[in-house]
C-alpha cells in the first residue's frame, strides 16, 4: 500500500527547500519561485491521497464482511454478536463512501449507472443493518415468536444482498479505475467476480428460511443436510469474492499513486524546460541588445593610498 509521500518545496533550479522562503527568488541562485505551480501540485497530491485512503477504508470494510462468509452468523450466540458487528461494519463502510464522494473521485465514473447508485444502495445496506442489529439485540433478549424471527430472517436476507451489491459495486470502481489509471484491465479472473459476489447470498437463502419452517414444521434430516451443503458452497463463494475485490481495490489505489506520480514528475520537468528557456532568452537579448561599453575611468585601477608618483619601492 502507497504511504503518503512528503511534500517538499524544492526550487526546480538548484533543489534549495523553499518552504521557509518568504521572497519571490530562490535565496540559493536567484531563480523565480513558482508558488502557485507548486500549490497546485500539492493540491492535486492531497486529493489523490484522499482518494487512496478512502479506498483503503472502504477496502478495510470489504474485508470484515469476512464475518459473515467465514460462517460466524450460522453459530448459535456466536452469530448474534456476528450480525451486530457487521452492522458496525456497514457504518465504517457508509463513512469511507462519503469521504470518496466528498473527494469528487466518484463524479470522474458518472458513465457506470452502478457507481452513481452506489451511495444510495450503501444507505440501503445501512439503514437494513441498523434494524437487523436492534432485531437481534431484542431476539437475544426476548423468547423469538415465528412473527418476529422471519422479520429477522428477512433483513438478514436482505442484508447479505445489499452487502454483495455494494461490495461489487467497490469493485465495479476498482476495475474502472485501474483501466483508466493504467490502461488495462485487471486479470481476467476478475471476470468470474459477478459470479462469486452473488452466487454467495443466494446459496444461503435456503438456510436461513429453513428456521422459520423449522418452527412450524419438522424438518426431515436430509434437507438440513443440503442446505448446511449449499451454505458451506455460499461461504466459499463469499470468501473468494472478497479477495478478489480487496485485490482490484488494493490495484486502483497503486494506479493512482503511480499515475499522479508520473503527472508531478511531468509537471517538474516542464518547470525546468522553462526554465532552461529563460536562460536562452536571457543570452538572446544580450546578443542582441549587448550592454554598453564601459565609460571613461570605469575600468581604471584605484591605486594604493601609500603609493606615490615617485617613490621607489625597497
Amino acid at each position: 500500500m502507497p504511504q503518503k509521500p512528503s511534500n517538499p518545496f524544492p526550487c526546480a533550479n538548484c533543489g534549495y527547500d523553499l518552504r521557509a522562503t518568504r521572497g519571490e527568488v530562490c535565496p540559493e541562485c536567484g531563480c523565480e519561485i513558482k508558488r502557485q505551480m507548486h500549490l497546485q501540485s500539492a493540491g492535486r497530491q492531497d486529493d489523490s491521497q484522499d482518494v487512496i485512503d478512502a479506498l483503503g477504508d472502504f477496502r478495510k470494510g470489504v474485508d470484515w464482511t469476512l464475518v459473515a462468509w467465514l460462517g460466524c452468523v450460522a453459530i448459535p450466540f456466536v452469530g448474534q454478536l456476528a450480525w451486530v458487528v457487521l452492522a458496525m461494519v456497514s457504518g465504517w463502510r457508509m463513512i469511507a463512501l462519503g469521504r470518496l464522494e466528498s473527494s469528487r473521485f466518484l463524479d470522474g465514473f458518472k458513465q457506470n449507472k452502478l457507481i452513481v447508485a452506489w451511495p444510495l444502495y450503501m444507505k440501503f445496506e445501512l439503514a437494513v443493518a441498523i434494524f437487523g442489529a436492534l432485531f437481534t439485540i431484542v431476539a437475544s433478549i426476548n423468547e423469538k415468536s415465528v412473527v418476529l424471527l422471519a422479520i429477522l430472517v428477512l433483513l438478514r436476507i436482505a442484508w447479505l444482498g445489499l452487502v454483495s451489491l455494494n461490495n461489487f459495486s467497490a469493485g465495479t470502481l476498482g476495475f474502472q479505475a485501474v483501466t483508466k489509471f493504467e490502461g488495462q484491465a485487471p486479470h481476467p479472473t476478475f471476470r468470474f467476480l459477478p459470479l462469486a459476489i452473488f452466487g454467495a447470498p443466494i446459496l444461503s437463502i435456503p438456510f436461513f428460511l429453513l428456521e422459520i419452517v423449522a418452527e412450524l414444521v419438522k424438518i426431515p434430516g436430509w434437507i438440513s443436510t443440503n442446505t448446511n451443503l449449499l451454505l458451506v458452497f455460499a461461504c466459499i463463494l463469499g470468501i473468494a469474492s472478497v479477495i478478489l475485490i480487496h485485490t482490484v481495490i488494493e490495484q486502483a489505489s497503486d494506479a493512482i499513486y503511480e499515475s499522479k506520480k508520473k503527472s508531478m514528475a511531468q509537471s517538474k520537468k516542464k518547470i525546468n524546460v522553462k526554465i532552461e528557456d529563460s536562460k536562452a532568452n536571457v543570452h538572446l537579448k544580450q546578443m542582441i541588445f549587448p550592454d554598453p561599453p564601459p565609460a571613461p575611468g570605469d575600468g581604471d585601477v584605484i591605486p594604493f593610498e601609500d603609493d606615490s608618483s615617485g617613490a621607489s619601492r625597497s
